[in-house]
Parts: C-alpha cells; structure tokens; sequence
C-alpha cells in the first residue's frame, strides 16, 4: 500500500512536470530537430525522466515500507495501483496521439470524417487519455494551480491529439 502510494504521488508529479514543460520543451529545442515527433517526445521525455529521479529520491528518502494488513495492503495497493497505470499509459497514449502517423494508432481511431466534418466518435475501452486529461485539467485549476492552467490553455487535450493525426499527409 505504501510504495503503491509513494509510486503513484512520483507518477502525478511526473505528469505535471511533463505537462508544465511540454510547450516550452517543444519550442525551444525539438520542433528544430524533428517536426513530425516533436509533441510526442516533448511530453514523454520529461514525465519519463521526472519518474525516474522522482523514483529514486523517493526510494532514498523513504528505504522502509510501512506495514499493513493483508487486505490493507492488496486493496491499497491495487487502488494507488490503478491510478498511476492510468495516469501513465494515458500520457503515453497522448504522447504517441501526437507522433505525425495516420489516423489509426494500433487499431484505435478516435476521430472520423463525417462528410467533410471531424467528429471525435469513440475513446478506448479504458479512456486513459481522457482520464488523464481531465485529472490534470482539474489539479491545473487547484493543486497545480497557475496564471494559464491547462484546463484553459488546452481544452480537451485527448481530442486534440487524436485530431493532429487526422491532418496526417503522407509524402
């Protein structure tokens, strides 16, 4: 329960971090070196590498678990568990949104043409990108509060991202 909980307070705090870096990452140094990965690495690079040292400090900082019971520790864990494999896999799906591919990533198609007009039409089965969006959207107006929050900034992010791959031309 525990490390469940100290993992997912790095994965929260990596994913502001990412978010909070994303634009200026881009701008400043990948949209010159690769356009079509630009907004995709800008936002995995530094949640992946914020994780990391978040990680380490952490597992410095706090070298023993606390101890639960049985029960405690599975529906704790489990529960921390999940929201940081949400939160993770849906900045991983944003993250990949924003590569310049087709309209289809591995199967999943969010966004149809509907006689010349973009219709956001389906999410994934788990709606990790939009989960993670409106989380961040939510702590952007509060705890992660600042001048320009994401919820302003960037509405909808998840539906963003899967209309950047509908502007896909391959040359």
């Amino acid at each position: 329960l525990f490390s469940s909980m100290l993992t997912c307070l790095c994965v929260i705090v990596s994913g502001a971090v990412a978010f909070g870096l994303w634009e200026t990452l881009v701008y400043r140094f990948l949209l010159n070196a690769n356009e079509d990965m630009a907004w995709g690495l800008g936002l995995v690079i530094p949640f992946g590498v914020t994780l990391v040292i978040t990680r380490v400090i952490a597992d410095l900082v706090v070298p023993k678990n606390l101890e639960f019971g049985d029960v405690e520790n599975f529906v704790g864990g489990a529960a921390f568990g999940l929201a940081s494999g949400v939160i993770t896999v849906g900045i991983l799906v944003l993250s990949l949104s924003y590569f310049r591919m087709g309209p289809a990533l591995l199967g999943y198609s969010p966004v149809t043409d509907n006689n010349g007009k973009l219709v956001y039409k389906s999410s994934l089965w788990v709606p990790v990108d939009m989960l993670t969006v409106k989380f961040y959207e939510h702590v952007s107006n509060g705890a992660f509060g600042t001048p320009t929050p994401l919820a302003d900034r960037m509405p909808s992010l998840h539906q963003q991202a899967a209309l950047q791959r509908m502007v896909f031309v391959d040359t």
